[in-house]
């Protein structure tokens, strides 16, 4: 089929194979290219939450201890650091919540909002009002009366949870990253030895099918333009553009040559545009 083409066919579709070639490459370097950026964005979002999150924790065990720092020596001092630890809890706790989408997640976060509050509520802010108007001792009295319940583990529990999750969520992004990276180098050695290896397969047809007979048709030529014309003439039988060219080299071949040779193609005795054989 390849060899029945005219010339120009047979170049189009040359570059047409190399531009096809070149085209599902580019194709798989953008799919490979296009994992990496959406698991790098993943990362970076888990990053993101992950910080949040042990900010959320930090200012929780920050209020706790300030409170607690309160509790025993009345200072004011630990009552700035105290409210700075709860503002900051609350503008963390805005910022993080749209981030997240796993259901479980949610819930965690909104756990440890949640109980924050109420640890706030029931011992926080009231026994630091207690020590305030002047009831140090009746606030250190009913934490001790309290024990376990005036810790702040039910609000920092869920957010090691949280915690948790978005670790592993980093390093399954992480091993994305990197098997997206060797599937873009898997493409880049084989598609590149495949593209090469194409357009050396193409050069290879188009240099038997063109260039050889060309070489040897402009050898003929020569030889008949001597008064040489015993030469065997070669691509007489040929479809193409080729044919035309060494359709007036067989005409000019003795008779005795001509009878062995192989007549021209029917494209080559065709009229032209002008009315005239190409003969």
């Amino acid at each position: 089929m390849f060899r029945a083409m005219t010339i120009p066919h047979k170049l189009a579709v040359s570059f047409l194979v190399l531009c096809a070639s070149a085209a599902a490459m580019m194709l798989v370097f953008y799919s490979s290219f296009d994992a990496i950026r959406r698991a790098t964005d993943s990362s970076n979002a888990s990053q993101t939450v992950l910080s949040k999150v042990q900010t959320l924790e930090t200012s929780i065990l920050r209020q706790n201890s300030r409170f607690r720092g309160f509790m025993v020596t009345a200072d004011p001092t630990y009552l700035k650091s105290y409210r700075e630890a709860r503002a900051e809890f609350d503008s963390t706790y805005a910022a993080v919540r749209p981030m997240l989408s796993d259901p479980e997640m949610l819930r965690n976060i909104y756990t440890s909002q949640r109980e924050t509050l109420a640890w706030r509520r029931d011992w926080g802010d009231r026994l630091i009002a207690l020590v305030e108007r002047g009831g140090q001792q009746q606030a250190q009295q009913m934490m001790r009366d309290a024990r376990q319940t005036v810790m702040t583990s039910k609000a920092v529990l869920p957010l090691r949870a949280v915690r948790d999750y978005e670790s592993k969520r980093l390093v399954r992004e992480a091993e994305r990253q990197a098997a997206a990276i060797h599937t873009g180098m898997k493409t880049l050695v084989i598609g590149g030895i495949a593209l090469i290896a194409t357009a050396i397969l193409l050069a290879v047809l188009l240099s038997r099918t063109i260039a050889r007979l060309i070489t040897r048709l402009t050898g003929t030529m020569a030889e008949l333009a001597i008064g040489r014309h015993d030469v065997e003439i070669q691509g007489a039988a040929r479809s193409d553009e080729l044919g035309d060219m060494a359709a007036p080299c067989w005409s000019s071949a003795t008779p005795p040559w001509r009878s062995r040779l192989p007549r021209p193609s029917r494209r080559a005795t065709m009229p032209s545009r002008s009315g005239q054989s190409t003969r």
